[in-house]
């Protein structure tokens, strides 16, 4: 017996409809392609077809997402004590201390309303998201001396870093794995005593390391695979003692080194200068990383089958449309999904048939439109609940109440259009600019004020009560420990920071200068270096034939070649 018979006939004669092709982009206008296995997908979940790209889709997720790096203290609105969260001030959103949010003190089902016919579901579940108190953020699960750490597991000594597991004494950094002693890595595992790393795996004791794995004392360098004491090189593999991919004897290397002085800051300035010229004019990079896959179109990919345009994912099986997901089953539009299956829109762990849910979804089935909830059964436009079944606008009903407003409710969403849409970026509670979506599809200030898209505005130093760069020692061998927690002003943005003693430690120990700019102006440079989740049809850099690259043709600086070639280069 089908628990929603009036929405059910209305899909399924939409769907029947449905013809795979190109399809234009309500919001940007460009093309984007239906395939007969979308189709078959939406069958099998009675959802429309998207009327809008799939970037598009992917970024409203990652906005209405948990800011990942910004870190506020304000007041509890429960009990007035002060938290660290990531939720910008704002008086329109209640946010609690994660643990009077996951106490028993208090009952989202207590702010639960009516359903109101006639009127936009969107808006009346964004009405319910501003009066349910939200946790100041979200759960270190683990995690011992780390506050201003978000979203980690097992965090030991860590600082301003988010979506870390297993890491000891990392600061500044965002989704590391079992790293330890490091500073501004990003999607890096199991490193130790590293700087400014991106894409690393298993390297030590090396800085300014791109897409480098199993690298010891490395700087500045690029595709670099089992590689010791090297400096400023790109794309070897197995070598020692290279000085910009020139080959030294081990006392040559040593003469060289000896001579450079990288705790100046403005030495380190000129060879960073210097590297990336040498990378501009002589990388190559594979136009993508598949590894163990089949039958798949995307970058990145590990153990994965049958998966279209995903991406940076780990045993992907039946999927499409999928970033940074992992173990996930038959499902479309996933953002950092975690054990999921049969399931479309939305960011979730251990959850199965969960539809357009926008953020932290855990161990729930048969949810729509919900977010921020724990451990739920047959849920329909709920926030913040927690243990629950048969809960709509966070207000409870019986099994047969519930399905018939649901019936209602899904079928005049359909007619409105809503249904199957993830919800807007008008509804967004965060600054675009302090979210995931601006990290992968960045915007200023004035797009987002055209687009009507809130915005947070960082305080400046308006006092000139700060330190400038220009009052700072331009050796780490000069820097005294008195600077610790002193105010120091961005020389790019103006905004007041501080050093905090892990930190100056690290300068200390790894021989590089002071900084001048805000940690959160360094990370968003490390962030630029993530390539856009969208495929373009390109041709390899040294045969021509044709092939698909990561990011736009424009945003390039290696040169991309096909799989054979790339082998071929750097074997050769």
């Amino acid at each position: 017996m089908e628990n929603t018979p009036l929405f059910n006939s209305k899909i399924k004669e939409i769907l029947s409809q449905l013809r795979p092709g190109e399809r234009t982009c309500q919001e940007t206008g460009e093309r984007y392609l239906i395939r007969e296995e979308d189709i078959a997908f939406y069958k099998r979940m009675l959802v429309p077809a998207p009327v809008v790209a799939p970037w598009v889709r992917q970024r409203n997720l990652l906005a209405h997402g948990s800011p990942p790096d910004e870190l506020f203290k304000i007041k509890s609105a429960l009990s007035g004590k002060e938290i660290i969260t990531n939720i910008g001030p704002s008086p329109d959103v209640p946010v609690y201390a994660e643990d009077e949010w996951f106490s028993d003190v208090w009952d989202a089902a207590d702010y639960g309303v009516d359903y109101k016919p006639g009127e936009s579901f969107f808006k009346q579940f964004h009405a319910l998201k501003l009066k349910v108190p939200r946790p100041c953020k979200l759960p270190d699960e683990g995690s011992i001396n780390s506050p201003w750490a978000i979203g980690g597991v097992h965090m030991k000594d860590c600082y301003m870093v988010s979506a870390g597991y297993e890491c000891e004494n990392i600061l500044y950094s965002a989704s590391a794995i079992k790293s330890r002693d490091c500073m501004e890595i990003f999607f890096s595992d199991y490193c130790e005593l590293g700087y400014q790393l991106f894409q690393c795996k298993h390297c030590y004791k090396s800085s300014f390391l791109d897409d480098c794995e199993s690298c010891i004392s490395c700087t500045f360098g690029f595709d670099l695979k089992n590689c010791e004491n090297c400096f400023g090189c790109i794309n070897l593999r197995h070598k020692k003692y290279n000085f910009f991919n020139q080959q030294l004897t081990k006392e040559e290397y040593e003469n060289k080194m000896n001579g450079l002085n990288l705790g100046s800051r403005k030495e380190l300035n000129e060879w960073q200068k210097k590297f990336n010229e040498f990378y501009k004019n002589n990388a190559i990079r594979e136009n993508l990383h598949l590894k163990n896959t089949q039958n798949v179109v995307g970058d990145n990919l590990t153990q994965c089958n049958a998966c279209y345009n995903c991406f940076d994912s780990y045993n992907i099986q039946d999927s499409a449309n999928v970033f940074r997901g992992m173990n996930v089953r038959d499902s479309h539009d996933i953002m950092g999904g975690l054990n999921m299956e049969k399931s479309i829109g939305l960011c979730a762990v251990d959850s199965y048939n969960v539809k357009y849910c926008t953020e932290a979804i855990y161990n729930s089935t048969n949810l729509e439109y919900c977010e921020l909830c724990y451990n739920l059964e047959n849920c329909f436009g709920c926030v913040g609940l927690r243990n629950k079944k048969f809960h709509i606008l966070n207000k409870p009903y019986s099994a047969d109440e519930y399905w018939q407003l649901v019936n209602k409710i899904k079928y005049e969403m359909l007619a409105s259009g809503e249904y199957g849409q993830i919800l807007p970026l008008k509804y967004l509670i965060y600054g675009y600019n302090l979210t995931w979506a601006n990290i992968i599809f960045p915007i200023n200030e004035a797009r987002a004020m055209a687009m009507k898209l809130p915005w947070h505005v960082h305080e400046k130093n308006s006092a000139n009560n700060g330190l400038t760069a220009e009052s700072l020692p331009d050796n780490i061998k000069e820097a005294d420990s008195k600077i610790i927690g002193s105010l120091l002003v961005c020389s790019e943005t103006g905004r007041l920071f501080k050093i905090v003693e892990q930190e100056f430690d690290f300068y200390k120990k790894m021989n590089l200068p002071l900084p001048v700019a805000h940690p959160l102006v360094r990370r968003q440079k490390l962030y630029k270096k993530l390539r856009t989740p969208i495929l373009s049809e390109s041709v390899c850099g040294n045969c021509n034939k044709k092939i698909m690259i990561r990011g736009s043709i424009e945003s390039q600086v290696a040169k991309n070649v096909c799989g054979d070639c790339y082998l071929k280069i750097i074997s050769s």
